[in-house]
């Protein structure tokens, strides 16, 4: 499998339709709902599922998907969220379903330096690990994507930066933590360190506290993000619906109405317009605006 591709324009299809969720963090039930509001909306649907309810890519090439970080944590099912991620990838044609990191993943690149002990992401599966390691080193696991204009990110920036930048920034720092896991308990300590280092753009806490100003792609919070930024859309911060702040489109719904009925959402994109799809307590699909 080729790596992940940064920009529509790396994909052979025209004019597809982006869709993504974010922060799905082991809820898979509620992920499934968010994803076949598609299908509820539109005459074709993204995914569909079998008879056990696995989800199946449907979405053919008029769809990209893109997983906005945070598959994983807190909710109780952890490895078949990125099991349902890895096999609509695979489904799907060649780069129409993108999974970028989020703070959560990049935990199980740097258990060390986050001290993040408690979380599944913290030491998961050995084959888990190998997986989501060799991803980010193949460049499948990303850090960025861009689309009509907007840059699909974690946690976002209040500054411009080169997708493809970041993308190989991390992909170098896979390489080195998958060569660092290949070895003993003090090549894979010493691997996260300098990889940490190398990659702190992208994935470094920063110095103001976690989630302050300063923090990378995968950590700053939404309350420090400026009216003026650049166009993107992200998740990492919990909002009950999507919101937006000058350019920036926030639709990290699932996790602050899980238990509820519906607030779930996906956000869905075209050349001209930027919508969320939310669905309602009573299970309906209602469309939210979020072009300017």
């Amino acid at each position: 499998m080729t790596p992940a591709p940064g920009s529509l324009s790396d994909l052979d299809a025209d004019a597809p339709t982006v869709v993504s969720v974010s922060d799905i963090h082991g809820y898979l039930s509620e992920a499934k709902s968010a994803l076949e509001l598609v299908g509820e909306a539109f005459d074709r649907p993204l995914v569909e599922a079998d008879g056990e309810g696995r989800l199946h890519w449907a979405g053919g090439d008029e769809y990209v998907l893109v997983f906005l970080g945070d598959t994983v944590d807190r909710g109780p099912s952890n490895t078949e969220t990125l099991e349902t991620v890895w096999r609509l990838r695979e489904e799907a044609p060649e780069g129409h379903v993108v999974h970028l990191l989020g703070n959560h993943e990049a935990n199980t690149l740097f258990p060390y330096v986050y001290h993040w002990e408690y979380w599944y992401s913290a030491d998961p599966p050995a084959e888990v690990k190998k997986r989501v390691v060799g991803d980010v080193a193949a460049g499948r696991l990303a850090a960025a994507f861009e689309a009509y204009g907007r840059t699909y990110v974690h946690a976002g920036s209040n500054r411009p930066f080169s997708v493809a930048e970041v993308n190989e920034t991390l992909r170098e720092a896979g390489e080195r933590l998958k060569r660092g896991l290949e070895s003993d308990s003090k090549g894979w300590f010493d691997a996260q360190e300098e990889a940490y280092d190398d990659a702190e753009s992208v994935v470094g806490m920063g110095s103001q506290g976690v989630r302050g100003a300063d923090a990378g792609l995968v950590w700053m919070d939404f309350q420090h993000m400026s009216e003026d930024a650049p166009p993107q859309v992200i998740g990492h911060t919990k909002t009950d619906r999507p919101t937006r702040k000058g350019s920036v489109v926030n639709a990290n719904t699932i996790r602050v109405n899980e238990g509820t009925p519906g607030g779930e959402s996906v956000t869905v994109a075209t050349e001209s317009s930027i919508d969320a799809l939310v669905r309602g307590s009573d299970g309906s699909v209602e469309r939210v605006f979020l072009s300017e």
